[in-house]
């Protein structure tokens, strides 16, 4: 018998189809909302019916952008190396950040503040220096910053201090094109960055089933330049979508397709990404939850949906709904990375995020860097084959001997997962090591980390380039 393998699935391939047959219904009969004149056009010219702003999508037209929508799609770091492959049946995961939490943890004092400029520039360096955070986004919307220049300097400091693929946040069309200009100095040129894009770009959709002008015209924009850009329908169970987990999918899905419809009539072969985002509504209090079993199983099963219907997507899990990084902080983290590895989530959103996303946490960051190596750890398959068994070494010991000085014990113990803030140490030997607490070990490597800075530092010429590219921008946008 072999090894168990993995990804588990929460919906069946039957179940998937249901899911998209009601959402192919919905869009057929009752339709949605696109207020936006020139993919209202779009949609017409392809054969939707259209009355003012109401618009119902025939199915063959969503299957005809099923069909080109590429399947693949590759993100590069600044080095124009692949660092992230978008494949809805693939088998690696990925983790990133994600953007705008209005408060940050300070990590030198332990106090909830407001998030500042030099925050996303202190994310961008502490994710470039954990292995296992493949993108970055900045974690924190500038208080120190104005409001029509603040995802540009975002932007500007993720470039400067990190290497890796960017999440750009694309929240106006006046900002888009200075956007891009950072993102084609840091790769180079504009054509380096276009054939090699090393950025992804968010587009939300207003659920349920509305489609406005600001984000559309973005999302048109970037769609006909070819920059990968993922399109998200953001739903709350028992507010903006029904209560349950399967209405849910319905309408967020119907969103998604809407965004996969349009970009495929922009730009056949355009760059789509999907993405639902299911946030169960506290019938308490109203408020949405990013953590517990109906969010995991909610945001986590969406990946079956996709992988069935063969479109990239990301998925937003590894938050906490703690405004604190204490006991429940850590356990929500640990079930949603265990969760993404199990079921090989191919990109996951939102490493970083307590306080259902008002606050973010580097030391969130640092700790999730090492569970994620703790779960691909335990979910590796155990190699079970003569080299492993060790017949061998077993008959040069015999019986009593020990096993400590062998050549395969030397060899396999490499196999093992490395620690890096965990402790196996008994009492004494943490207290003579000053009884640090995991908090305490996790704040003093984020401080060693953004005292190391990027691991490939710009040079004075691009950073130069970079900060006049904000400059002229202030001067536009602000006067």
């Amino acid at each position: 018998m072999g090894n168990a393998t993995y990804p588990f699935n929460y919906l069946s391939d039957d179940q998937c189809e249901m899911v998209y047959q009601a959402a192919l219904d919905i869009l057929e009969k009752t339709g949605c909302k696109v207020m936006y004149d020139p993919a209202l056009d779009l949609l017409r010219n392809a054969g939707c019916t259209i009355d003012g702003q109401q618009v119902k999508i025939p199915r063959s037209l969503v299957e005809s952008a099923r069909e080109t929508a590429p399947k693949e799609i590759v993100v590069y770091n600044q080095h124009r190396e692949p660092a992230v492959i978008l494949n809805a049946r693939g088998d690696k995961t990925y983790y990133s950040p994600a953007p705008d939490a209005l408060f940050r943890l300070d990590y030198k004092t332990g106090e909830r503040r407001v998030a500042v400029s030099q925050d996303s520039a202190e994310t961008a360096i502490v994710c470039d220096n954990l292995d296992n955070i493949d993108m970055v986004d900045d974690l924190a919307y500038p208080d120190d910053c104005p409001q029509e220049v603040a995802t540009i300097l975002q932007l500007r400091n993720l470039l400067e201090n990190s290497s890796k693929p960017c999440f750009v946040n694309t929240f106006s069309r006046a900002t888009v094109d200075y956007q891009l200009q950072l993102n084609y100095t840091g790769a180079g040129s504009k054509e380096a960055f276009l054939e090699k894009p090393s950025a992804m770009c968010g587009i939300p959709a207003k659920p349920p089933l509305c489609h406005t002008p600001t984000e559309l015209e973005t999302f048109l924009y970037l769609n006909k330049l070819g920059v990968p850009c993922f399109y998200n329908s953001s739903v709350s169970l028992g507010t903006t979508s029904p209560v349950t987990i399967a209405g849910a999918y319905a309408v967020a899905l119907s969103d998604v397709l809407v965004g996969l419809v349009i970009s495929q009539l922009a730009q056949a072969g355009a760059k789509f990404v999907g993405a639902i985002y299911t946030d169960p509504a506290d019938m308490r209090t109203l408020s949405i939850k990013h953590s517990g079993p109906e969010f995991l199983k909610s945001s986590i099963g969406s990946i079956s949906i996709f992988r069935y219907l063969n479109i990239p997507y990301i998925v937003h899990d590894c938050a906490t709904d703690s405004p604190a990084l204490d006991v429940q902080a850590i356990g929500d983290i640990t079930a949603g990375i265990m969760l993404a590895e199990m079921n090989k989530v191919n990109l996951n959103f939102f490493i970083g995020f307590i306080e259902t996303a008002m606050s973010s946490s580097l030391e969130a960051l640092v700790y999730a860097d090492e569970m994620i190596d703790y779960a691909r750890a335990l979910f590796t398959p155990i190699p079970v084959n003569d080299d492993t068994i060790g017949k061998d070494t077993i008959e040069q010991v015999g019986p009593g001997g020990n096993f400590i000085a062998q050549e395969h014990t030397l060899e396999y113990m490499r196999d093992f997962c490395p620690q890096k803030n965990f402790q196996t140490m008994n009492y004494n030997a943490w207290k003579a090591q000053g009884s640090k607490t995991m908090q305490q070990r996790l704040s003093e490597k984020v401080a060693e980390l953004v005292e190391k800075g990027p691991r490939y530092p710009l040079t004075p010429e691009v950073t130069e380039k970079l900060e006049s590219i904000f400059a002229d921008a202030k001067k536009e946008l602000i006067g």
